[in-house]
């Protein structure tokens, strides 16, 4: 995985078109986050003691940033960019760089500097037609992330609960006597109207939950600029609630709002379908090129799914249990070039 040599890029380039074959949508929406790996040593690419999402702790752990695509079709992931610590570009970390073949010309980049350059090239390849970007706090709670999405995207990025905002229905002639609000108070007004709404067709039954909005100020009040929507969505058992910055126009319906929503979680699913049945978190590797490529195959395992996922959706008599079918049936349509 680290020495051998192969075009890596090549192949993550024709993994990205098959996928566009069988997602590809006007109504698609691209998915940022990251995802941790726990190591119990010191000497893997980027390793460093860091917030670990599994867990909920910092964790000794690695970091990676992926990119992911849904659509009405399906979902799966897109792109991957390991995560390196600022230390890891310090003096005393010189000969682990080294051990680990980590680019020579590598500088520190946040998150969302990561997640950003990934959704460029999802824009310039032209394989992926999206209107929305969804993202977690760590993107959410970013203004240059979301200041620099492309002019056409619409995004909900999650954000913290103790944001402060202000309430666009608070109008003063003296902005500066217009209070701040959090928006966890906004979640317990009363007077907020929730629409039960259908978020997704479980195993068990449909998906339900609460979900409503507000226009408030996300920055100085009184500047059109600043206008959001801030989006809640409340769980039925828990009443839990989530809040989203929108820069969705005003016309945008409420509705609309929810279907992007629900395609938020797709990349969650991807993690966790990746690392229970894909070996995501499944490798021993240490250096910056095998990480990468490992992560390539995952994407080429999850791909290898869809495609039987799609010969199943087109042909409801295909006999899983006749090998001959398998063999020399529909799914030898499908080459692994």
């Amino acid at each position: 995985m680290g020495e051998y040599k192969w075009d890596e890029e090549f192949v993550a380039s024709r993994h990205k078109e098959e996928v566009s074959r069988l997602l590809s949508d006007p109504d698609g929406v691209v998915s940022v986050d990251s995802s941790e790996v726990v190591k119990k040593g010191k000497d893997s690419v980027a390793v460093a003691r860091q917030y670990c999402g599994r867990l909920g702790k910092i964790e000794n752990c690695q970091s990676g940033v992926y990119v992911a695509y849904t659509s009405t079709k399906g979902y799966a992931l897109l792109d991957r960019r390991l995560f390196v610590p600022e230390k890891w570009f310090g003096q005393e970390y010189k000969e682990r760089r080294k051990k680990c073949k980590m680019p020579q010309d590598l500088v520190f980049k946040k998150k969302p500097e990561l997640a950003h350059e990934m959704i460029q090239e999802v824009c310039k390849s032209g394989l992926f037609p999206f209107r929305w970007v969804t993202c977690d706090t760590i993107f959410g709670n970013s203004p240059e992330f979301l200041q620099n999405l492309p002019e056409h995207v619409f995004y909900l990025a999650e954000i913290a609960k103790n944001r402060k905002v202000w309430m666009k229905s608070e109008e003063s002639r003296d902005r500066k006597k217009r209070p701040s609000v959090s928006v966890s108070d906004i979640g317990k007004d009363e007077n907020l109207a929730w629409k039960l709404t259908k978020l997704a067709e479980g195993a068990k039954g449909p998906i339900v939950g609460f979900t409503s909005r507000v226009r408030v100020y996300a920055d100085d009040p009184g500047k059109a600029e600043n206008e959001r929507w801030l989006f809640l969505r409340k769980e039925p058992t828990t009443e839990e609630i989530t809040y989203y910055f929108s820069n969705a126009s005003l016309d945008t319906s409420l509705e609309e709002m929810t279907r992007v929503c629900t395609l938020r979680w797709p990349i969650e699913q991807s993690f966790q379908e990746g690392k229970s049945e894909l070996g995501m978190a499944d490798y021993e590797h240490r250096s910056w090129t095998a990480w990468h490529r490992h992560m390539t195959f995952v994407f080429l395992a999850q791909l290898f799914l869809l495609r039987i996922q799609d010969v199943f959706k087109k042909n409801d008599s295909f006999n899983i249990t006749t090998s001959t079918d398998v063999a020399g049936g529909r799914l030898a349509s499908y080459p692994i070039r």
